[in-house]
């Protein structure tokens, strides 16, 4: 049950839910989290349908059953809209999570992706909900690769190539979490000028300590939040000696996304609107 964000104890109404970590039923508890981890990631699915996002396959053609493929949930208008936001999750998280940790231990919209998605919506923007933990099925006997989701690289291709690749948006955003920020990164130098011809924006949350800067060449583009202890704001050296800010809030890495969400949207519409005057200044369309 969830009251006011917290997950709370169906046996003890009005008292926090406290997952039991004992070690004397470890093998229990692995259990109860599983299952509890499954619970979440149904009722997260849940919300997202309530804000008329709908479930696309990944692969988008795939000769597998529908058990046996991963999905995104999209906006209705986010192969249309001239603007796009794309949501990518980090480590551990399902579609429309942030993460699991803040989820159960702390506060459920905080670890949603949520009020990011209302923002989106209220900005006018198109969106995608990216999958990119969705890797992998469990039969009776064995483990199953998902084709085209076999991890969180494959995941963002397959989702490029098969739905954002022939979209109408000329103006696309990335938000990324934690693991999320490396696979855009990863994808960026694979696809050079044909990613950044369209991306006018790309938030980081949490991903400086995965990101190979040396390499990724996309520094007017990127902006990086993280949280470093006693600290108020650090500035970062990039490849080219450019330097950006990086802030830096609460010591809880899972909870910066919800703690950042107005500054990363502040800076989504500038580079929006610096693109769109710059294009309206040389004449083009």
């Amino acid at each position: 049950m969830i009251i006011d964000g917290k997950l709370e104890n169906v046996k003890r109404p009005g008292k926090s839910f406290i997952f039991d970590t004992s070690k004397e039923l470890s093998e229990r508890n692995q259990m109860h989290y599983e299952a509890l981890c499954e619970a979440i990631d149904e009722h997260v699915y849940k919300l997202l349908e309530e804000e008329d996002l709908e479930r696309l396959p990944v692969p988008k053609a795939s000769c597998s059953t529908i058990e046996f493929q991963s999905f995104i949930y999209a906006s209705k208008d986010s192969l249309q809209n001239d603007k796009l936001i794309i949501l990518v999750n980090g480590c551990g998280a399902k579609a429309g999570q942030w993460s699991r940790h803040t989820i159960i231990h702390d506060n459920f919209y905080y670890g949603t992706q949520i009020s990011y998605i209302r923002e989106a919506k209220k900005l006018g923007y198109g969106i995608l909900v990216l999958n990119i933990n969705d890797n992998f099925r469990i039969t009776a006997e064995y483990m199953h690769s998902i084709p085209g989701s076999e991890d969180g690289y494959e995941h963002l291709s397959t989702v490029w190539n098969d739905y954002v690749l022939d979209c109408k948006a000329k103006n696309i955003a990335i938000i990324a979490h934690d693991f999320g920020g490396d696979c855009i990164v990863q994808y960026k130098m694979i696809f050079g000028e044909k990613f950044k011809d369209r991306v006018f924006a790309i938030a980081l949350i949490s991903s400086m300590r995965l990101i190979r800067w040396k390499d990724s060449n996309l520094e007017d583009v990127i902006k990086t939040w993280d949280n470093k202890l006693d600290l108020k704001v650090k500035r970062v050296k990039t490849s080219k000696n450019r330097t950006f800010n990086c802030l830096i809030n609460e010591n809880n890495r899972e909870n910066l996304p919800y703690l950042c969400m107005t500054p990363v949207f502040t800076y989504i519409q500038s580079k929006y609107l610096l693109k769109n005057d710059r294009k309206l200044s040389d004449g083009s369309s």
